[in-house]
């Protein structure tokens, strides 16, 4: 989904290097006066909102537990993260984070986020800035967490508590099955106000258990079908772990057949050299479809190395939005993409 394909140690200099001197925005708003964040202060049934007493409170996936002393109005959220609560209805005022791809722009994992409806809160070198992000004056800063020794996603350990100091942040993790991550922003969004009963809410998960549905039907008709989750380039190849990518875990999970990629816990992906590109023979490859990398049968099929790949010899190439969004409308469409590539394809690999 949402994990770069970079190192995340590459990642911390890029954002160290574009901090620059610039100094944070005091702030000293009555508002935020009551704003907490304490670890594993509370349960997740006792964080649910707005409470008797009218403050709001909420438990992240860090075990982080938000109270402010009421309703967050003003929030600022990663890119992904906006995505995934737009459909459901919630608004943020700003969006920050790595898929900021230029001057108002997102790519893919920005979903149905309407560029011209939110500030953006980069500069040219940074996931975010300070100085931006405190002028927003938001209640609350959403993002998300993989590997814990990475931190908040989009948030530059060496900045975190200056943007902890404009207001709480919350994470959701990026690291669990897309569907628990999908019922984490469900939860969050209902915390936030949303009616998750309301006729148009009820409309998407409906769409979205069909094609889980159909996807499941699909992977019992094909049983043992095979398939690679993979970024590449002409010179590298970057494999996708079942056990940290949430899409590629639940796809696995409900029968489709995802080898084991041997990397540390929370890794998101497994580097291969061009030379090392045979070494998952499947019998479909599913290609990022960020747009840096090869994004194409033909591209494949020119490799000097993957043009020998079970799949790519068969054809079965297939393009994957690993940005995917993480409320129903876009965990249905990953589901109904993957279905029809399993659809379309057959074993080839003995």
């Amino acid at each position: 989904m949402t994990g770069s394909r970079m190192d995340f140690s590459t990642i911390t200099r890029r954002q160290l290097m574009g901090m620059g001197a610039a100094t944070l925005v005091a702030l000293s708003l009555p508002k935020r006066s009551l704003a907490q964040a304490t670890p594993g202060a509370a349960t997740p049934e006792a964080a649910s909102g707005l409470q008797p007493d009218g403050s709001w409170v909420f438990t992240d996936d860090r075990g982080i537990t938000v109270t402010l002393p009421g309703m967050p109005e003003r929030l600022i959220a990663d890119v992904n993260v906006a995505a995934a609560l737009w459909d459901f209805g919630v608004r943020p005022v700003g969006v920050f984070g790595w898929n900021i791809t230029g001057e108002n722009e997102f790519n893919a994992a920005g979903g149905n986020v309407d560029p011209n409806a939110v500030e953006f809160l980069n500069d040219p070198l940074t996931t975010i800035d300070v100085e931006l992000a405190a002028a927003a004056d938001p209640d609350l800063i959403l993002s998300l967490v993989y590997a814990e020794q990475y931190g908040v996603w989009s948030i530059d350990p060496e900045v975190q508590s200056r943007v902890e100091e404009i207001a709480p942040i919350i994470a959701i993790s990026g690291i669990i099955r897309a569907d628990e991550s999908l019922n984490r922003f469900a939860q969050l969004a209902q915390a936030l106000g949303i009616d998750l009963n309301s006729p148009e809410i009820t409309a998407q998960k409906e769409a979205y258990e069909a094609a889980e549905q159909r996807y499941t039907t699909l992977t019992a008709e094909k049983a043992g079908i095979s398939a690679i989750f993979v970024w590449a380039s002409e010179s590298e190849i970057y494999v996708a772990s079942p056990d940290a990518a949430g899409d590629v875990m639940l796809f696995r999970d409900l029968g489709l057949d995802v080898p084991t990629v041997p990397v540390p816990a929370g890794e998101y992906w497994e580097l291969l050299s061009s030379e090392q590109a045979l070494k998952y023979p499947t019998d479909m490859l599913f290609y990022s479809l960020r747009s840096d990398g090869m994004t194409s049968l033909e591209a494949f099929q020119a490799h000097p190395t993957l043009s020998q790949h079970p799949a790519v010899k068969a054809g079965q190439v297939y393009g994957w939005n690993q940005d995917y969004i993480l409320n129903y409308p876009g965990l249905e469409a990953s589901f109904t993409t993957t279905s029809d590539a399993i659809e379309a394809s057959e074993p080839v690999v003995s």
